[in-house]
């Protein structure tokens, strides 16, 4: 025995001694393989390890880029909230205006470009949002909302909401929704073929078309589908301004440099085209790719409308010239009075075979062939032109032409333009659409939505 602080006996030793002999006794011989193999786990050991740090790390950041892609990507930053078609709200159609009109319910929400009623649902727009609300209660039916995006516009088309959204300063996400239940129907972005949209556009909303212009391109889309029906750039050239109509697009533009090949219709300066409306383009004409009736080479006018009535103003006489839908040759020039007191914005709506136009302060109601307006009445703002018995374009005699005025809301009579009815609301504010729904009105202002009934 080892006792603690003292020295091993004689006997002690001898026990130990024999311990280790037996233990050497007992104890097998390790081969050269085995060592060999010993030797080789021992080498790969520091290896392994340094691969399964790699291995942890590249999983972390995996896991990283994953969580950072899912936080800025749609999934995420989106949220869309739908009703069952049985439990949209009934459609509300136009009725005999009621002579009192109250305040039904209004929101801080802007209303859609286009028609913002749709049945029973009218589509509204903020920072990062677009719903449908009850047309009568204002109560919120549906909604489609991305954190991560800014709203540039919301469009009400035949029954589709389009949603466009701003990208890195650039109005080029698309998302469509039924405007009733605002069930998904599509989603695309504005970049095709080299041809991006750049900054903030001009749009102009038509039931069978959503048409999006910036000065290097224009999309023309189908609201249903989300495909284009067409879309127009011609190299060297700066779009000025667009309109699209039964007739076509009616676009000016500035050549500097075009690239004409053998196209037929181009040339270098100022122009005035008539492009199909509806066809898409031919990619396999050399000649007229883009569907084009006619251009005006040297034409410096700013198009109005092109529906039965096809017309441009002259900015510097600020007359209207009326033109041949078929050549583009003059078909009459319509002397404006009250003289405009300026040339934007302008705006045309159609109302079988006359176009009521509004421009500078004044609303005109315009054919061709006529030298002057049929009639003519101040406006603040644009007028909207309903038809009272389900027309798709107005006739002009029946319809429901109403504006805001500085005491209220004024119907027109579309005969003469004289004032049909008048209605002391709240004066709209500047810039205000006026819209009727049931027997009231829509008003649709820069910062937000009233409902009156």
């Amino acid at each position: 025995m080892i006792e603690r602080g003292g020295a091993a006996s004689e006997t002690d030793e001898n026990i130990l001694d024999e311990d280790s002999a037996e233990l050497l006794a007992t104890t097998e011989p390790v081969s050269p393989s085995e060592a060999a193999l010993a030797r080789h786990r021992e080498s790969l050991r520091r290896p392994r390890l340094v691969y399964a740090s790699v291995v942890s790390v590249v999983v972390v950041a995996l896991l990283v880029v994953v969580t950072v892609a899912w936080s800025r990507g749609e999934v995420a930053n989106t949220a869309l909230h739908t009703v069952p078609k049985t439990q949209a709200p009934a459609s509300l159609a136009i009725a005999a205006p009621t002579p009192s009109p109250q305040v039904a319910w209004r929101t801080g929400d802007r209303s859609a470009i286009g028609v913002p009623q749709w049945g029973g649902t009218v589509v509204v727009w903020s920072k990062h949002t677009v719903r449908g609300l009850d047309a009568r209660t204002g109560r919120q039916t549906w909604s489609y909302a991305r954190s991560n995006r800014t709203v540039c516009t919301a469009a009400q088309a035949g029954g589709t909401t389009v949603a466009i959204y701003q990208v890195n300063g650039n109005c080029d996400e698309v998302t469509a929704v039924d405007s009733q239940t605002g069930t998904r129907r599509w989603t695309r972005t504005l970049d095709m073929d080299g041809l991006p949209v750049y900054g903030q556009p001009t749009y102009q909303v038509l039931s069978f078309t959503v048409m999006v212009t910036t000065p290097s391109v224009i999309y023309a889309i189908d609201p249903v589908s989300g495909y284009n029906r067409w879309t127009f750039r011609m190299q060297g050239c700066t779009i000025n301004r667009a309109v699209l109509g039964s007739t076509g697009a009616l676009i000016s533009q500035f050549c500097a440099k075009p690239e004409c090949g053998k196209l037929t219709f181009c040339g270098r300066g100022a122009q005035v085209l008539l492009r199909d409306g509806i066809a898409g383009s031919d990619d396999k004409s050399d000649t007229n790719p883009d569907k084009l009736k006619w251009n005006s080479i040297g034409d410096t006018d700013l198009p109005v409308s092109a529906d039965a009535v096809v017309s441009t103003l002259d900015p510097t006489t600020r007359t209207l010239n009326t033109l041949n839908p078929g050549s583009g040759k003059s078909a009459g020039a319509v002397a404006l009075a009250p003289f405009p007191t300026a040339t934007d914005p302008i705006v045309a709506t159609a109302a079988s075979g006359t176009e009521v136009i509004w421009l500078g302060g004044v609303v005109y109601a315009v054919r061709t062939g006529s030298p002057a307006p049929i009639w003519a009445a101040k406006a603040p703002s644009p007028p909207t032109v309903a038809s009272t018995t389900g027309e798709d374009s107005p006739d002009l005699s029946t319809a429901r032409v109403t504006l805001p005025t500085a005491t209220g809301i004024r119907l027109l009579d579309g005969n003469d333009g004289h004032t049909a009815q008048s209605f002391p609301v709240t004066p709209p504010a500047p810039g205000s659409l006026v819209y009727s729904l049931g027997t009231g009105f829509l008003v649709a202002g820069p910062d937000g939505t009233v409902a009156y009934r």
